[in-house]
C-alpha cells in the first residue's frame, strides 16, 4: 500500500452508492436518528399522542442510560472507531488501511440505522417506506448493472479456462507478467501446469519446453524485440481473455528456428502444389 484513503471516502463507503448525496444523506440521517433515540431513551424529550395531536415536551433527563442506547452508541463506536484506528495507523506508522476494510462494519451501521428508525414509532410508518423506496430507486439500477457485468465476466472466465484446459498441456510452462495470476489464480485454474512470474527481458528459457505467455495486454514493440532477442516468436491464440478477475492475452511461444522451418515447409508445399 502506498496511499491513505481520505476520510470522506471512508464515510461515503458506509452507505456506498453511485449517488454521493444518498451516501452522505443516509450517514447524516443515521447520526441524527441515533442522537434522537438516545435523547428519547434518556427521557429528555417526551413525545405522546393526546386527543389526536402529537405533544413534544422537555423533561429532566433520566440518570440511567438504557441498554438500547448503549447498543446503538457502541455500534457507531465500532464503525467510526475502525475508521479512526485505520487512519491513525496509516499516518503514524505506514499505509495499512483501505476503504474495503470497512466492509464488516457496513452491516453494523445498516443494522443500527434500521433499529434507530424503529425506535420512533410515531414516524416509522411513514419514514421506513420512504427510505426503502429511495434506497431501491438509487441502488436497484446499479445492482442490475452489476449482475449483468458479473455474468459477462463469468462467461468470459469460463470460455478462457476451457481454452486453456484444451490447449495448454501438463508439461508446458505458463509465463505471466500479472502477479495475481502467478500468486494464486493459475494454481487454482491450472493446478498441474507450471507457471512463473516474469517481465520483459526474461532469459530463463529451457530447451524442449512449450511456453505460453499470459500477458496483461497486447505485446508491445519492446516486448517483441525482447522475444526476438531470445530466439522466440509469439503468436496470439486468445485475445482479451479473463481469468480469476484478471484480463489476459494468451500467446503461444515457438522457437524462431522452428517457425522458419514450418514456413519453409509450407512454401515448399505451395510450390509443389502449383507444379
Amino acid at each position: 500500500m502506498t496511499g491513505i484513503p481520505k476520510v470522506k471516502d471512508c464515510l461515503s463507503y458506509l452507505f456506498a452508492s453511485n449517488k454521493a448525496w444518498y451516501s452522505y444523506m443516509m450517514l447524516a440521517l443515521t447520526i441524527v436518528l441515533i442522537i434522537g433515540a438516545v435523547v428519547y431513551e434518556k427521557r429528555v424529550v417526551m413525545i405522546a399522542r393526546r386527543t389526536g395531536r402529537i405533544e413534544i415536551r422537555l423533561a429532566e433527563p433520566s440518570a440511567k442510560m438504557r441498554d438500547m442506547s448503549f447498543w446503538l452508541l457502541w455500534g457507531m463506536i465500532a464503525v467510526f472507531g475502525t475508521i479512526v484506528v485505520g487512519e491513525a495507523i496509516s499516518v503514524m506508522i505506514r499505509p495499512a488501511f483501505i476503504t474495503r476494510y470497512l466492509y464488516p462494519v457496513v452491516a453494523v451501521i445498516w443494522l443500527v440505522f434500521s433499529v434507530a428508525v424503529s425506535r420512533f414509532r410515531h414516524i416509522r410508518k411513514i419514514a421506513a417506506p420512504i427510505l426503502l423506496i429511495v434506497t431501491l430507486a438509487v441502488c436497484l439500477p446499479r445492482y442490475v448493472s452489476t449482475c449483468k457485468t458479473e455474468r459477462e465476466l463469468d462467461r468470459r472466465c469460463k470460455a478462457t479456462h476451457e481454452f486453456m484446459e484444451a490447449n495448454i498441456g501438463d508439461g508446458d510452462v505458463m509465463l505471466t507478467n500479472v502477479s495475481h495470476l502467478n500468486w494464486t489464480v493459475l494454481s487454482y485454474y491450472m493446478p498441474d501446469v507450471a507457471h512463473t512470474l516474469i517481465s520483459a527481458g526474461y532469459e530463463g528459457f529451457e530447451q524442449d519446453v512449450t511456453y505460453w505467455l499470459l500477458w496483461s495486454g497486447d505485446l508491445s514493440e519492446s516486448d517483441m524485440d525482447w522475444l526476438d532477442a531470445v530466439g522466440y516468436a509469439a503468436t496470439e491464440v486468445y485475445h482479451a481473455g479473463y481469468i480469476g478477475g484478471n484480463n489476459v492475452h494468451i500467446y503461444q511461444m515457438e522457437k524462431e528456428e522452428d517457425v522458419e522451418k514450418e514456413q519453409d515447409a509450407e512454401t515448399e508445399r505451395d510450390i509443389k502444389g502449383e507444379i
